[in-house]
């Protein structure tokens, strides 16, 4: 008979791995969009997690706390787990008070999975986790600023804890679990759900897929200015109308179609903008795109201070590129790359807090500063530190 490593469970002979495996079938027979999710993360049994913990590649688990759980118990953690991840509350808590934050994450999560109370038969919050019906729609940014009203910095009641260990989101994003990477899982979770007519994603979950999916801006406005309209000379699809009645087949000479070539989006990496503005600059970069079909062409680049290789994509691959930066905000060398590097550049989108260092010439292609924080930038319609080129205002007021 072979010999287990992990931990036999008395309750039905399976191990806590055992059982956690067979819990992530049961979520993708009846709610693919957290099984599906949850195939991205790896099973570590580690008793020192006290529970269970996530990086957003991992899923530790304590094999004694396993046991102790029901099979209702153990979706809900499960679900709880890749919510951790799928939200970035991973990589979100910044400076903020590790513990008030680890209580809002917990907030948020837990109020997404209860949202599906009419299947509360598949759910069942484990003893320990908190719940509030009044931080449904919440960002965990909110929750914590809420929890932070009340109680103050490490004044938090004892009987208010973390449902799971986060001990391990001290630790730096990497390119295998990016909080990019899994808004795109999301998206393609959600989607696959929808097509196969299988629900079980929460609500919040899908306003706040529209929001990563969904551009806030009209992208043919915006780049009215950089649009080409080419004229197809004799393109047979569709047919000129006029002389079908005699079966004469011409092409159609006055088709145009817009396109946009050599087009530089450029987005600012420094330490001032936060992560919230990174995932809607990256869903304005994809909306642009989708708006245009197959009709753009051009450059990304992630700036701080400095362009450096790694950090320059085609803009097609904008979905699998990495942000990268950290350090100060200065706008030239985006400039001063297509200087020397792109001849038939036809303009730059920037999208930025607008906080740093502007070129002190005007490029001779034209310039868009898609602005955060336009308060500080515009004053009524007049510019008063963009130097050239026009500005518009991108909306990160509404929560994500």
């Amino acid at each position: 008979m072979k010999k287990r490593n992990q931990t036999q469970s008395i309750a039905d002979g399976l191990t806590p791995l055992d059982r956690l495996q067979r819990s992530r079938i049961q979520l993708l027979i009846h709610y693919p969009f957290f099984g599906q999710l949850a195939m991205y993360l790896k099973f570590i049994e580690q008793a020192s997690v006290g529970t269970a913990a996530t990086d957003g590649k991992n899923y530790f688990y304590n094999p004694k706390f396993i046991d102790k759980l029901s099979e209702n118990e153990l979706n809900f953690l499960t679900a709880h787990e890749v919510l951790h991840a799928a939200l970035g509350h991973i990589w979100r808590r910044e400076t903020r008070d590790r513990l008030l934050f680890n209580i809002a994450a917990d907030l948020v999560v837990n109020a997404m999975i209860k949202e599906l109370d009419e299947h509360a038969s598949f759910f069942e919050m484990p003893e320990g986790g908190l719940y509030s019906k009044d931080f449904r729609d919440k960002s965990v940014e909110e929750v914590y600023d809420m929890l932070y009203n009340r109680f103050g910095k490490g004044k938090v009641p004892a009987n208010l804890s973390s449902l799971d260990n986060h001990d391990a989101w001290d630790e730096a994003p990497t390119e295998d679990n990016h909080p990019s990477i899994w808004n795109e899982r999301m998206i393609q979770s959600a989607q696959q759900c929808e097509s196969s007519l299988k629900g079980g994603v929460p609500g919040s979950i899908l306003r706040i897929l529209k929001n990563l999916s969904e551009p806030k801006k009209n992208w043919r406005q915006l780049l009215a200015d950089f649009v080409e309209l080419e004229v197809n000379d004799y393109g047979f699809m569709p047919p000129d109308k006029r002389l079908l009645h005699a079966d004469i087949i011409l092409p159609d000479f006055s088709d145009q179609e817009e396109r946009v070539r050599n087009i530089v989006f450029a987005v600012d990496t420094s330490g001032s903008i936060s992560d919230k503005e990174y995932q809607m600059f990256i869903s304005e970069i994809v909306g642009c795109m989708a708006q245009f079909e197959d009709k753009m062409q051009g450059t990304l680049i992630y700036c701080d201070d400095e362009v450096k290789p790694e950090n320059i994509y085609d803009l097609c691959d904008v979905m699998d590129s990495m942000p990268r930066g950290g350090g100060g905000t200065d706008f030239i060398p985006v400039f001063d790359w297509i200087e020397n590097h792109l001849t038939d550049c036809v303009g730059v989108v920037y999208l930025t807090d607008g906080l740093g260092t502007f070129p002190e010439e005007e490029p001779p292609y034209k310039v868009l500063w898609v602005l955060t924080r336009p308060g500080e930038i515009v004053v009524g319609n007049k510019n008063t530190v963009v130097p050239f080129g026009m500005t518009a205002h991108l909306d990160i007021t509404s929560e994500i």
